[in-house]
C-alpha cells in the first residue's frame, strides 16, 4: 500500500499546483491506476502473543478468537456467520458457507 500512498500523495500534489496556478500542464499522474499490493503482511502471532490475546478475552470471544488462531477464520466474515448446521461434531468437521468465504 505504500506505493499507493505515494501515488495518491503525488497526484494531490500536481493538483494542488495546477489549482495554485504554480503548474499549468495536466497531471501526469492522473492515468497512473493503483498498483495491486496486498493488504496487509502475513504474520502470526507468536506463543507469547496468544496466551496473552486468550488472557484478556472471555466466553464467548475466546473461542472465536480461537476459531481465528487454529482455523484460520476471519472473525466477521467466517466466525461470525457460523451456524450450528456447519458444525458436525462427530465428524470433527466445520463448513464454510460460500458467500462468506474467498476464493
Amino acid at each position: 500500500m505504500a506505493i499507493n500512498r505515494e501515488l495518491a500523495a503525488l497526484r494531490v500534489l500536481f493538483s494542488r499546483c495546477r489549482e495554485w496556478k504554480r503548474y499549468e500542464r495536466d497531471n501526469p499522474l492522473r492515468s497512473v491506476k493503483k498498483i495491486d499490493e496486498p493488504m496487509t503482511k502475513l504474520r502470526f502471532l507468536s506463543d507469547e502473543e496468544e496466551t496473552a490475546l486468550l488472557g484478556q478475552c472471555e466466553e464467548p470471544l475466546r473461542r472465536l478468537v480461537l476459531l481465528g488462531i487454529y482455523a484460520g477464520f476471519r472473525i466477521n466474515a467466517e466466525a461470525l456467520t457460523l451456524k450450528v448446521e456447519n458444525v458436525d461434531i462427530g465428524r470433527k468437521q466445520l463448513t464454510i458457507e460460500a458467500a462468506y468465504s474467498k476464493n
